[in-house]
């Protein structure tokens, strides 16, 4: 009797282990959801992409402390920032990703369609506020069928997509070590057919290191408007106002005994960038049935920089103007599901600089102060990038994607410092065209 008694309990305790791993892996297969990818030209399912990417979700943004960049995208495989102050930043994908001055070349980034890569091919980053982020797509490696030749990758970024019939307003304040303070306000208006969100953030640091204090403003304002059923309104703007010091690089000796102080050039010079930038954009999306879209962006950017410097004093300004365009279409090609998109990126740019001598050591304990002027050129960029891009469903398993692109880069330099000359040099890269 007792052992019948056993081996039914036995039994019953088996069978409900049982059930519950049945009904534990129901609820682990349901719980799942697709990933949607929206990045590229043509929009696809992070399990069905053909390339390597990486997702970063507003979730994992808004569990940072909202600063910089450089924790998330450490957390990325394959992806490196190296940070040495808050303005001073390089980021590596796949080991591509050469510093320049204060930026990256060799990873493109875009920001809701709009390039933040310059005509020079420099990215920065650190000046979009993560509190504006609502998600980062993160394409490793080249991608030149459709955003040009980013060798170590692309970087997306997209802003805070209001709800509908959802607005609000709050603030958020960020409090931290060597004085580090942030705050910002934000609000957002949404009905049926209109959708806006403004941001402001300042954000204020002392540094750990000498000569490396930072101070940035910024505005950004997004909206949607759905013009009809087929058609829609996109508008960005974001304006940003830098002043940050720069303690630049020290020798071995001194970063082992003293490691908070600055170099002794930059020090006495009191060195450091200071600008204000604006970027503009208006994109337009309309469907034309179920199988044609057409999305296009018109956009401008404007900057204008002061930055002394222990050797020189650096003023420069860049104006651009540029347009991306695409087309898409979705049907069968031959009773295969085919997805295509045909599209372009224009970019023109003009660079001016002048550089003048920079007088600090001759009233010591001044700071940087100016001297004569000893240089002065301009640069004209222009920039061509047309590009297609398919996407074919050949079973439920097997994804066939093909693309081409083809590239053009020209510019035009001229010395502004001689006024007796007008020579102007050209110069001009070959046409690329870049399969994939």
């Amino acid at each position: 009797m007792r052992k019948s008694t056993s081996s039914l309990l036995l039994f019953g305790f088996l069978f409900l282990m049982i059930l519950e791993g049945k009904t534990q892996a129901i609820k682990d297969t349901t719980a799942l959801s697709e990933v949607i990818l929206i990045g590229s030209p043509i929009k696809n399912t992070l399990q069905k992409a053909a390339s390597s990417v990486a997702l970063i979700s507003a979730k994992e943004i808004n569990q940072t402390d909202g600063v910089i960049l450089t924790p998330l995208l450490n957390k990325t495989a394959g992806v490196y920032m190296q940070q040495g102050t808050l303005n001073t930043n390089r980021i590596t994908i796949r080991g591509i990703g050469a510093r320049s001055q204060f930026s990256t070349n060799r990873v493109k980034a875009y920001f809701e369609e709009i390039p933040l890569s310059t005509g020079e091919g420099e990215t920065t980053l650190e000046d979009i506020d993560l509190s504006v982020l609502n998600k980062i797509e993160i394409i490793k490696g080249p991608n030149s069928s459709s955003f040009g030749a980013g060798l170590g990758g692309v970087i997306n970024l997209f802003g805070n997509q209001s709800s509908e019939k959802n607005s609000f307003v709050k603030s958020a304040t960020t409090v931290g070590s060597f004085g580090l303070f942030k705050n910002s306000f934000s609000g957002q208006m949404s009905n049926s057919k209109t959708n806006l969100y403004a941001n402001y953030s300042n954000l204020q640091s002392e540094g750990f290191r000498a000569n490396s204090s930072y101070d940035r403003q910024s505005i950004n304002l997004f909206g949607k408007h759905q013009l009809s059923e087929k058609g829609k309104l996109n508008f960005i703007g974001i304006t940003t106002r830098l002043k940050a010091f720069i303690p630049s690089s020290i020798n071995q000796t001194d970063f082992d005994n003293s490691p908070e102080i600055a170099a002794a050039n930059w020090a006495a010079a009191r060195g450091y960038e200071s600008y204000d930038k604006l970027l503009l954009g208006i994109g337009y999306d309309y469907t034309f049935s179920e199988k044609w879209n057409w999305n296009s962006t018109v956009f401008s950017n404007f900057k204008e920089a002061y930055e002394p410097r222990p050797f020189d004093i650096l003023e420069d300004n860049i104006v651009n103007f540029g347009v991306r365009s695409k087309l898409n279409y979705t049907d069968k090609l031959f009773s295969i599901p085919t997805k295509m998109s045909v599209g372009t990126e224009l970019l023109r740019e003009k660079y001016t600089f002048s550089l003048y001598e920079n007088l600090y050591q001759t009233q010591p304990n001044q700071g940087s102060i100016q001297g004569n002027k000893f240089s002065d050129a301009s640069q004209k960029r222009n920039y061509v990038n047309l590009f297609w891009q398919m996407e074919m469903q050949l079973s439920s398993k097997v994804n066939l994607e093909s693309g081409l692109a083809f590239n053009q880069t020209k510019y035009t330099q001229k010395d502004e410092f001689d006024t007796n000359s007008t020579t102007k040099e050209n110069y001009s890269f070959d046409a690329i065209l870049s399969p994939r």
